[in-house]
């Protein structure tokens, strides 16, 4: 059996938590936490998601006093437990593991640590890997992203955890974010922007170094033939 992990990462709390409206297709939700709608979507869409992994800053587990627009008042939590609430409260005993990464939470501002979370982040997901295909060689590792989370540094740091994972052969399933306006939430499917993105470095690395896997994987041929033209015809 497939094992289905989504990777995200936790963002920090205000005082207040707005109160606000998420849609995908035709499904409305209320909801508080911002990484709620893509979890909310994937595991009602997916129906068998196994696990979250949430990439945490030291903020990201700090414990704060804030309260819900009318919602719970003086709630005293992190924001990843806050997080985890709201998802166990949405799907009661949906039996899916919480897991933060790395074990020990970084400092966004400390470059040595970040590189370090993604190698961590990495491993895990590696190790996640061989895991299953022991138990089962036909099984797939399904990875889901939510890249909604986080500030622009930790961001980055998940783009290049994507990145460092495609290198050891594990591509993500889909990629997707939120568009939010005036508290209201739309779910969008960014998967083809981060294949541009992989293509573009797939260029890079084949005018470097000869690889082309990058630029195989990519699906769109009028954009490989515009790059290979201005590429290779200056």
């Amino acid at each position: 059996m497939d094992y289905n992990i989504i990777i995200l990462s936790i963002s920090t709390l205000r005082k207040q938590v707005d109160k606000c409206v998420g849609r995908w297709g035709d499904k409305k939700i209320t909801y508080y936490s911002q990484l709620e709608p893509v979890s909310r979507m994937l595991i009602e869409e997916k129906g068998n998601i196994d696990e979250v992994l949430a990439i945490c800053t030291t903020k990201a587990i700090e414990k704060t006093e804030f309260s819900e627009e009318d919602g719970e008042s003086n709630l005293v939590m992190s924001a990843y437990d806050y997080y985890v609430k709201r998802i166990n409260g949405a799907f009661p005993n949906n039996g899916i593991k919480f897991t933060q990464c790395p074990s020990n939470a970084f400092d966004e501002k400390n470059e040595i640590e970040k590189e370090n979370a993604i190698v961590e982040v990495a491993r895990y997901i590696l190790n996640k890997k061989n895991d299953i295909k022991k138990l089962d060689p036909d099984a797939n590792l399904n990875i889901w992203i939510d890249s909604q989370g986080g500030t622009r540094d930790v961001n980055m740091l998940l783009n290049a955890i994507i990145s460092t994972l495609r290198l050891l052969g594990i591509n993500s399933k889909g990629i997707y974010a939120v568009n939010f306006y005036n508290k209201e939430g739309t779910v969008i499917n960014q998967t083809s922007t981060y294949q541009i993105i992989d293509f573009v470095s797939g260029i890079n690395e084949f005018t470097l170094y000869g690889r082309a896997e990058s630029i195989v994987r990519s699906e769109n041929n009028e954009f490989k033939g515009f790059l290979f033209e201005k590429t290779w015809n200056k």
